[in-house]
């Protein structure tokens, strides 16, 4: 599960690396943690923390956009927006 305290240390060791002018290797920490969150999100029943992981998961890849944006890779980083655009809109037409 990638809880708050979980999320919070993903954030800081993805912006040391950011820093550090690693976003390869920060790229990769998002991309585990977008698999973790997505698998939660099959194997979880517990409407609770299904939710959790679907809460977290525009958030990484929010982060995982900008990752890609800091390497270089634009059209990486558009990917991954317009896929959050889209679930936002699906999300939005379900309310």
């Amino acid at each position: 599960m990638l809880g708050s305290t979980n999320f919070e240390i993903l954030l800081g060791l993805t912006n040391a690396l950011l820093a550090a002018k690693k976003p390869e290797e920060a790229v990769q920490v998002f991309m585990q943690a977008h698999e973790r969150l997505s698998v939660e999100q099959v194997n979880d029943v517990s409407t609770e923390t299904k939710g959790s992981a679907e809460e977290r998961r525009p958030q990484v890849d929010l982060l995982l956009g900008k990752a890609y944006s800091d390497w270089g890779h634009i059209s990486d980083a558009a990917s991954v927006y317009d896929q959050l655009i889209e679930i936002i809109q699906m999300t939005s037409e379900d309310i």
